[in-house]
């Protein structure tokens, strides 16, 4: 059988051709038969793996925005139940007694319904007191369960987000 060597540069390449035709193949790699299956065996399903971390990643941060939008809703409508008769009368920020039922409403009014989200905790704070309140701080914590993120033992992902609903002072008529 005849093999002919040429050489180009530096590179020594050899006629892998069985009729001795002008067919040449790199040298070097023609003894590494395999290595590029092997290469794709080992790195494909690290491909998978982290396409997968980047969905449940990203799905726990638009669950993340998708319940900040709720809190936010829930402290803004919050913020609008002042009793107003109090307010007009001596300048007082007096929420009504339900503004909590008003945060868990507005808020569960809000929020989009997944089968991967649940939430854990929802309460709400007034921050300078029940009679002369200055903010509705709405605190919500929630847990994202991941699907491919599974196979590495992660389950779900804790997500936790904070809104303000600002109070405006009332000046009494004189």
């Amino acid at each position: 059988m005849y093999r002919a060597y040429t050489t180009y540069g530096k590179y020594k390449y050899k006629n892998c051709s069985k009729n001795g035709k002008s067919e040449y193949c790199y040298g070097v790699f023609r003894k590494e038969n395999g290595t590029v299956l092997i290469m794709t065996a080992i790195l494909l399903p690290l491909f998978f793996m982290l396409i997968g971390m980047i969905t449940d990643i990203g799905n726990a941060f638009v669950c993340r925005a998708e319940l900040n939008k709720a809190c936010m809703a829930a402290a803004e409508e919050a913020a609008k139940q002042i009793d107003m008769g109090a307010a007009q009368d001596e300048g007082l920020n007096n929420l009504g007694d339900d503004f909590s039922d008003t945060v868990s409403f507005y808020f569960n009014s809000n929020i989009i319904p997944k089968q991967s989200l649940f939430v854990e905790d929802l309460r709400c704070e007034v921050t300078g007191g029940s009679q002369n309140p200055r903010y509705i701080e709405v605190y919500c914590s929630a847990r994202v369960q991941c699907f491919f993120l599974k196979f590495i033992g992660i389950n779900d992902i804790a997500v936790h987000t904070k809104a303000l609903g600002r109070l405006k002072g009332f000046k009494p008529s004189v």
